[in-house]
């Protein structure tokens, strides 16, 4: 969280800047007290706003983030955890869903992917889970938005949203393809943990 508080501070030294220039171009007339309104509302108008220079990636990896959620229409519980591996070379997903079944029963899901930066906002990769289904993934970043196709058509086919919504606050939508068109089965609200 060091990073944010520098962040911040970046942001209180842009908005002093900001405010000396203004304070050079407007007429000597502007009174201190107005000075002090512009510097305020500038303030609180940058500390407002979601504070993330960092990109998607520093926001998402090497937090452990635990989630609520709907799981084809019941309750579930969910987790991930994203980390750079092998000199980071590749992102590695971490992946937990639990539900209770119709029937009453415990049903988890346990998966490991792994993408492999292509450009800054192209990767690809491969998803592995505790079914034995193997498919492949291919995800686009699109500034706080990480949506990744998988699946084939031997196996089962389908997207999911990775979105960023605060510091410590991430959406996961999850669709299945049917014929041409993407049905949801799958919403999670998380939280970071660390």
């Amino acid at each position: 969280n060091l990073m944010y508080f520098c962040l911040i501070y970046q942001h209180i030294q842009c908005a002093f800047l900001i405010i000396h220039d203004l304070s050079d171009i407007l007429s000597t007339k502007i009174d201190a007290a107005m000075k002090k309104i512009s510097l305020l509302f500038l303030l609180i108008l940058l500390y407002t706003q979601p504070i993330f220079s960092q990109n998607f990636w520093d926001a998402m990896t090497d937090t452990d983030w635990q989630g609520t959620g709907n799981l084809l229409g019941s309750e579930a519980e969910f987790s991930m955890k994203w980390t750079w591996v092998l000199d980071s070379k590749f992102l590695k997903l971490e992946f937990q869903n639990k539900r209770i079944s119709s029937s009453g029963q415990e049903v988890v899901l346990q998966s490991h992917a792994y993408y492999q930066p292509k450009s800054d906002s192209l990767f690809e990769g491969t998803w592995f889970d505790s079914r034995s289904v193997i498919f492949p993934v291919s995800g686009t970043l699109q500034e706080l938005t990480f949506t990744v196709l998988w699946g084939s058509p031997e196996t089962e086919q389908g997207k999911t949203v990775y979105t960023i919504v605060s510091r410590e606050e991430a959406t996961v939508t999850d669709y299945f393809l049917q014929g041409e068109n993407y049905i949801k089965f799958g919403e999670a609200s998380y939280q970071s943990k660390n």
